[in-house]
């Protein structure tokens, strides 16, 4: 499965190929949409909880060959913990 849909997988990283099972349509690229989708999957929680930052300047998570990739995206907001926002709603 590959966001919702079943999906094959073939080569490895970094060439490797996604071809959706139900169509055969190939996954190309990974727009901002589908990349919130997928941090909201596994965080288990709703994606609007979250936000794409441009990260220009290195900081605690860019860290060896990561920095010589900038400027690059990152999945920022209320996602972090599934437990907290649980407390948080129990409230």
């Amino acid at each position: 499965m590959f966001d919702g849909r079943p999906a094959y997988w073939f080569g490895a990283m970094p060439d490797q190929t996604i071809v959706y099972a139900d169509d055969g349509t190939l996954q190309d690229g990974y727009p901002a949409e589908l990349n919130l989708r997928t941090a909201a999957a596994w965080a288990a929680l709703p994606g609007d909880l979250a936000k794409i930052e441009e990260v220009i300047e290195p900081d605690q998570w860019t860290v060896g060959d990561l920095r010589d990739q900038l400027p690059m995206s990152s999945i920022r907001g209320r996602m972090a913990s599934r437990s907290t926002f649980r407390r948080l709603a129990d409230k």
